[in-house]
């Protein structure tokens, strides 16, 4: 059986070496036996090196290599099957698809709170985020009301409450259609924004009375 040095003796080190020692050897042995330094060393031997200040510099693999095993990773102990990653993986993406699925209500909520606190950020008004949070969480009387009492307090966002509240009634969704009222004022600026206001069921009522009676 051809004889195999060990890493101490490939960095020419005791088994007593302090991590110091074996740092300077390492250079030593690198500069020496590097290929493109001296044109005679093999690759073998300069990857023997390299192995051997791999597992000697570091604590946990070195302790491992010095009670007799190679310390080329991680130890058994410390090893997962690849059938219980398996059924781990598929336990997390379960649990990512049941809480994904109870808390789906939740995200237009989410958004309409992050859209009026973009909007302060950016010195505009909240108000229209935070009235349709608010009727999101109403129905009924109460959704009325409150709703008046909003475009009361705020008649400049008077046209996009009516568009959000229109959708809502002919759809019976308020949380996604309150969200896509929203996102369509944060670019109300813009000519998208522009072109959803003039395709909003109160502007095409507007124009059809106004057609029909003039």
């Amino acid at each position: 059986m051809p004889y195999s040095p060990s890493h101490y003796d490939t960095l020419a080190l005791p088994t007593t070496a302090t991590s110091r020692d074996i740092r300077h050897a390492y250079r030593r042995q690198a500069l020496a036996l590097h290929p493109d330094r001296t044109g005679q060393a093999t690759d073998a031997s300069f990857r023997a090196v390299q192995e051997a200040y791999a597992v000697l510099s570091d604590p946990v693999l070195r302790r491992e290599y010095d009670q007799g095993g190679k310390g080329e990773g991680v130890s058994a102990s410390l090893t997962v099957s690849p059938s219980i990653l398996s059924q781990l993986t598929s336990l997390a993406l379960l649990l990512l698809v049941i809480l994904t699925y109870q808390f789906a209500h939740l995200l237009p909520h989410l958004t309409l709170l992050l859209l009026a606190i973009n909007a302060r950020w950016q010195c505009r008004s909240p108000a229209l985020p935070l009235t349709l949070l608010l009727l999101t969480c109403m129905r009924g009387w109460t959704f009325a009301v409150v709703w008046c009492a909003c475009l009361w307090a705020t008649p400049h966002a008077m046209v996009w409450c009516f568009w959000g509240v229109a959708y809502a009634a002919l759809f019976n969704h308020y949380n996604a259609v309150s969200t896509l009222v929203a996102l369509t004022w944060s670019v109300e600026h813009t000519r998208l924004g522009q072109s959803l206001i003039n395709l909003s069921p109160l502007v095409l009522l507007l124009k059809l009375i106004k057609y029909v009676a003039f």
